[in-house]
């Protein structure tokens, strides 16, 4: 399982950098929603399953809320076209197919066990680590997700909308 966790962050540093270093927004959005499950998958693979479907469903919120706003903005520039060419989901074809295989690798060879941790964590110990040590970070994130949904609300809002 190492060997699965090491790959899972591989694919999450080189899915970050490429999601960095792209120089338009379309092109760097698959990378950044392959890094995101790239990070669920190594929390995964760690024992922290409460941690992963967290982290899975704010990369699903922020893929869904960015992917609209994307292409509304690749419509209003006129570049809309630039995702359709075969050749631009070569490399997070791959890195999703080598997430993929980590974890398939791990559910295969040692079963969902091994994914789950040794002990069950019940919805009351999470509500009480989160409410406790863990409060500030649990408001600052609440916060920044607030934020995420406004302004992708304000940049999907129609162009006469005085709202």
């Amino acid at each position: 399982m190492p060997t699965a966790v090491d790959l899972a962050g591989l694919v999450a540093i080189v899915a970050t950098t490429l999601a960095v270093t792209r120089a338009r927004v379309a092109q760097a959005l698959p990378y950044l929603g392959i890094s995101l499950l790239a990070i669920a998958a190594v929390c995964l693979l760690l024992g922290a399953a409460v941690v992963a479907a967290c982290e899975a469903a704010a990369g699903a919120g922020l893929i869904a809320l960015a992917a609209p706003a994307v292409r509304r903005l690749g419509r209003e520039t006129g570049a809309g076209r630039e995702g359709r060419e075969p050749g631009r989901w070569l490399w997070p074809s791959l890195l999703a197919l080598t997430l993929f295989a980590a974890i398939g690798y791990v559910l295969t060879h040692e079963g969902l066990t091994a994914l789950a941790g040794s002990a069950a964590t019940g919805p009351r110990e999470v509500a009480l680590v989160l409410s406790g040590p863990y409060l500030a970070g649990t408001i600052l994130a609440v916060m920044l997700l607030l934020a995420g949904l406004l302004a992708a609300a304000r940049i999907l809002r129609p162009p006469g909308d005085a709202r």
